[in-house]
């Protein structure tokens, strides 16, 4: 399992972040794909507490996201305009060439 664990840690470095609750159930999922016998609930279907403890004592930088309410402004964001928006940035980036590293995230003035 431990090479394995290299995956939460993957998925952690590019930025996409899981819950405690879908950690513990990824854990409990590979071990099960792995042939991996492990004390794991089988009702609950994920890995438990001790697991959990033990893999952030040994990935201390293993950062869990905690789930937030989206707000108004970014649900009513989505729109046709804004996507108009990013297509046509994506196109400028595509004409100039521009490489990922000098492309920054910055909030669009209204």
């Amino acid at each position: 399992m431990k090479g394995n664990c290299q995956l939460a840690l993957d998925l952690d470095n590019r930025l996409m972040l899981l819950t405690r609750s879908e950690f513990l159930c990824f854990a409990y999922n590979l071990a099960g794909k792995s042939n991996i016998d492990r004390r794991f609930n089988k009702e609950k279907r994920m890995a438990g507490k001790d697991f959990f403890l033990a893999f952030k004592k040994r990935n201390p930088n293993l950062a869990l996201r905690t789930p937030e309410v989206t707000n108004l402004m970014r649900a009513t964001g989505f729109n046709k305009p804004q996507v108009d928006w990013f297509y046509d940035l994506l196109k400028l980036q595509e004409q100039f060439g521009f490489q990922a590293s000098q492309i920054y995230n910055a909030e669009r003035g209204v």
